[in-house]
Formats: structure tokens, sequence, C-alpha cells
């Protein structure tokens, strides 16, 4: 099975004809996520990350397909006899964008718009070392939105939360407690594809880095963080994979 990732910008569901013709596509487990959300723009979120899925997983010929919550509250697909489907997948939302991590294997991925990061918590839970590498990324990757620090920050945040929600723990793997460094960085380098079903160029987005992650209450072994910079998201995926097809619209 090919490993993929793919992001959403959900403006186009703020008309609401168009938000009302994909609810009316959805599960119905979908739906009741929607329903039970009261900003608009967290339903529309919900709703971008639905389509999203239905569409990856029909791609991989999985139409029929349903989700289970783990033991701690990481979602799974399952078949039609309720065992496990074999395809991996892990959703996450910012803003305006959904993001979609599809593998074999388990995965975690984390999107976030930039932000800035006050000092008090780059002291509660980043390392020296980590602020030495938030540094030496901000120097390595251009930034076009707030400041190279503020960026970087935000990438290893993202990394953070990705190895969170790869462990299914959440929050209770506290951020400090992840320790991230640099392993085969390499700045710059484009990971753009064709978009799937059109055939047609889509946007790219660069590779920032690549992390290696360490952390006492995981196995951390062959695990890779992949960051991706979008225009004013950082994105990080965390797998035992270290390529994936990127897919944006």
């Amino acid at each position: 099975m090919k490993n993929r990732i793919y992001v959403m910008d959900v403006s186009f569901l703020e008309d609401p004809e168009t938000f009302e013709y994909w609810y009316e596509k959805m599960k119905p487990f979908r739906k009741s996520k929607v329903d039970a959300l009261k900003p608009e723009s967290s339903k529309r979120l919900s709703l971008g990350a639905g389509i999203l899925l239905d569409r990856a997983l029909e791609e991989l010929g999985i139409a029929d397909y349903a989700i289970e919550i783990g033991d701690k509250g990481k979602p799974y697909l399952t078949n039609k006899d309720g065992g496990p489907a074999g395809t991996f997948f892990n959703l996450s939302h910012s803003g305006m964008k959904v993001a979609l991590g599809i593998s074999d294997r388990e995965i975690g991925v984390d999107i976030e718009r930039i932000r800035n990061f006050k000092d008090s918590l780059i002291e509660r839970v980043f390392s020296d070392d980590e602020k030495e590498l938030a540094r030496n990324m901000a120097k390595a990757n251009a930034c076009k939105v707030n400041s190279g620090l503020d960026c970087a920050y935000t990438s290893l945040w993202t990394a953070k939360e990705s190895v969170m929600k790869y462990s299914g723990q959440g929050l209770s793997l506290m951020p400090e407690a992840i320790e991230l460094e640099a392993a085969g960085a390499s700045p710059g380098k484009r990971a753009g594809f064709d978009a799937p079903g059109d055939g047609k160029p889509e946007k790219a987005a660069a590779k920032e880095a690549c992390l290696s992650v360490r952390a006492e209450e995981l196995d951390c072994r062959g695990l890779s963080l992949s960051i991706y910079a979008i225009e004013g998201y950082r994105l990080c995926v965390c797998s035992e994979y270290k390529e994936f097809e990127y897919y944006e619209e």
C-alpha cells in the first residue's frame, strides 16, 4: 500500500449549500461528530476531515468501513466483520486546514498554524538541545510568516504532537517527555506529487526537516519524524516510513 499525506483547505465549506451537500454524504458517525460541535469553524473542520478520509479510502478501494476507538482514544479502521482493517490513519486540523495520513503501519499526524510561542511555554516544553535545534532550523529555512523562530518552534511542536498521536496516549504522554534531534535534515527538498484522480500537478510542500525522537514512555526505535512546510502552517508525520506521497487541495 502507498503511504500518503493529504491536506485540504476547508474554506469551500463556508458556503451553506456546499456544506449541506457534503454533510449529507457522510456516514452517521461523522454526522454525529459534526452535530456535536458548536462553532461553525469546528463543524467545517470536522466535515472536511470526513471528506478527506472518505476520498482517500475510496482511492484505496475501501468504500465500506467503520471506525472503532482504541483503549486510549485513538480511532482505528475496522472491516465489516469488526476486525482490524490493516490500514492505519490519523487526522489533524488547525486554522482552515485538515491533514490526513494513511499507511499500512501505525501513524501520527499533526498540523498547526504558525504561531508565536511564549518564553514560558518554550522553557517548559523544549530542552536546551531542542532550543538550539530550533535556532538552526530558523537559519536554514525561509519563513514568510511571523519569525523564523516561530516557524521552527511550530515545527517542533507538531513533531511532539505527532509522536503523542502515534502512541495513542495523547496528553498522557507529556510533550516535555519527548526529546527531538536532527536526523538527516534536508531543507528545501520538494515533496510534490500529482493530485490523485485528475493527474494535474498540485502545490508542492517542502520537507523542512527529518527528526529522530526519544521518549522513556515509548519505544521510538525506527521512528522518523518528517516535517513539511505549508504556507502559514507546519505539518509533521510520525511513522516508521520516511517518505510519503503528498497531496494538497
